[in-house]
């Protein structure tokens, strides 16, 4: 049997391997569109969050909201003045 020559056989790797860096290269802008994209949709989410946390704190310093918690306040002093009665 008969083995082709080293350099035929080095010649054939190096040749796959140009070949497979060849398509490695084409999806790098596809990997790179991905990301960019990635971190567009990040940063959306990160500015809707910040709105949220506004919007929260904004709800929690109403008048309403105050007037909740003051009820809440009476309703707790009321079962705790309950619970001491018991």
């Amino acid at each position: 049997m008969k083995y082709p020559k080293r350099s035929s056989l080095m010649a054939g790797i190096v040749l796959a391997l140009l070949q497979t860096t060849k398509s490695g290269a084409a999806e790098l802008p596809n990997v790179t569109a991905r990301l960019n994209a990635l971190e567009a949709r990040s940063a959306r989410m990160e500015a809707d969050l910040l709105a949220i946390r506004a919007l929260l704190e904004q709800e929690s310093n109403s008048s309403a909201q105050l007037r909740l918690k003051s009820a809440n306040t009476e309703q707790l002093s009321s079962v705790m003045t309950h619970l001491d009665g018991l």
